[in-house]
């Protein structure tokens, strides 16, 4: 009886250790660091709620700050065990068509008037890329010249296209751009 109980203690004592050498191997030992952050030319730290994390040369910040700094919806799905980060969608800013055809014309009106002739064609467009939705106009100048106006509906950020000169890259011009000026 002695002799069991011995054993049975041994095997306790056995399982006990064992689920503490799986513990430890599971655990990850990382440092705290004061990197300083800087992202589209800002820095990023001021925006971070969680500790910035450094752990086998790499550094970790939080999904959910990253989301925040960016203006991104964040969501745990837990039946699928997933994490979906998009664009916020706040309402729609810019719900008709008339609204941004006035707009858009304004726009090109006041940025290439030198260009607008009696032959200037207006082109109203719409489109959506993935969760955004688009109004633009396009203006077609003498000379195969164009300007593409397109504002978003839910951000009422405003890209302007100029193919006069194909090199240069689209200019976006911020809502509260538009505000100041």
């Amino acid at each position: 009886m002695k002799k069991r109980k011995i054993c049975i203690s041994v095997m306790i004592m056995m399982v006990i250790g064992v689920t503490v050498l799986a513990a430890a191997e599971n655990k990850i030992e990382a440092n705290i660091v004061n990197y300083m952050i800087v992202a589209d030319d800002a820095p990023m730290n001021d925006y971070l709620g969680d500790p910035i994390i450094s752990y086998k040369d790499r550094t970790y910040v939080s999904l959910r700050d990253y989301a925040n700094y960016y203006d991104k919806d964040i969501e745990w799905d837990e039946e699928l065990e997933m994490i979906t980060m998009q664009d916020k969608r706040g309402e729609i800013i810019i719900n008709d068509e008339k609204t941004a055809e006035t707009i858009c014309k304004a726009i090109i009106q006041e940025h290439y008037a030198d260009r607008i002739t009696d032959k200037t064609i207006y082109l109203m467009r719409e489109y959506s890329t993935g969760r955004n939705a688009y109004f633009g106009i396009k203006a077609e100048f003498e000379f195969s010249e164009s300007v593409i106006v397109d504002i978003s509906c839910y951000t009422g950020e405003i890209t302007i296209k100029d193919y006069k000169d194909n090199n240069q890259d689209p200019h976006k011009i911020l809502p509260r751009e538009r505000a100041d000026n």
